[in-house]
């Protein structure tokens, strides 16, 4: 999936991450494809709210960019386990998981 979370809150996201759990076979792995906000610097700060403040403006309904640890929190109460970040040279990476069987 490409640029799906960020368009939803953490409560709406976990329900897109659960429906795709409840379909997936345990040998089945979830990519995701999302830019990741790092955080640290103070520019890099701004830069995240700048970005949110845009995302909020096409898409009201509480989408944000998360950092690596919101996403593999977010993942992890989903139902799935040792997710990978994988950064590319674009602005996104590749973040792999698997399904924990039910």
């Amino acid at each position: 999936m490409k640029d799906i979370l960020q368009n939803w809150s953490d409560e709406d996201a976990a329900l897109i991450l659960r429906n795709l759990h409840s379909v997936m076979d345990s040998g089945h792995r979830l990519l995701l494809i999302e830019t990741i906000m790092h955080i640290g610097s103070y520019s890099e700060e701004r830069l995240k709210s700048l970005l949110d403040l845009t995302m909020m403006s096409f898409h009201p309904s509480h989408s944000r960019l998360r950092t690596e640890e919101e996403l593999f929190f977010l993942l992890q109460q989903s139902g799935y386990s040792d997710p990978q970040t994988y950064p590319t040279r674009a602005s996104y990476s590749i973040i792999e998981t698997f399904p924990i069987p039910s």
